[in-house]
């Protein structure tokens, strides 16, 4: 959320929140410069935290994309932001709307956990650092289809280590 507010900051920063009281308020509030932060997953599709891993088979990480519901995500957690598929942000220069969408789609995505041999679900263990409330929903998202998170919530520098060592299957991060 953080990230949201950052860019409403840094794209209005011209629309008046009070009147001016003295010298200091009538000066700009425009940022040099604003880093802009959303939600993102990362998953070991090489299989290097398990040789047996789920998550390298292409099934199960297109169940994961189908089972979050982004639009929730957006509407109840991250309000004034916007649903983006591709990972950079569209306004950045260089960066490509064309990329595939995964819509919403709960059936979609047992259906394809049942053709990679998962229908009764597996457990994984999911980091996060910043933002408990959207890591939050993401598990209730992939409980929905099967996939039972252990929620690891540790420090940044923690994070780091543990992604360095290979030992994080699932990531919920920012990006910015």
């Amino acid at each position: 959320a953080g990230g949201h507010l950052a860019a409403r900051l840094a794209c209005s920063h011209s629309l008046p929140t009070y009147a001016a009281v003295d010298e200091v308020d009538e000066q700009s509030a425009r940022p040099d410069i604003a880093g802009l932060i959303y939600p993102v997953i990362t998953m070991d599709a090489a299989g290097k935290t398990a040789a047996d891993t789920p998550l390298k088979d292409a099934r199960v990480r297109r169940a994961i994309a189908h089972a979050i519901d982004r639009d929730a995500l957006v509407k109840n957690l991250l309000p004034g932001s916007q649903v983006i598929h591709s990972p950079c942000y569209p306004k950045q220069f260089g960066c490509s709307q064309d990329v595939t969408k995964y819509g919403f789609d709960p059936a979609r995505a047992r259906a394809l956990m049942a053709e990679a041999g998962r229908s009764g679900g597996f457990t994984v263990d999911i980091y996060g650092y910043r933002n408990r409330q959207v890591a939050d929903a993401i598990i209730g998202n992939l409980h929905a289809i099967g996939i039972n998170g252990n929620l690891r919530w540790v420090q940044y520098p923690a994070m780091v280590q543990k992604r360095r060592s290979n030992e994080t299957p699932m990531v919920i991060d920012d990006w910015g």
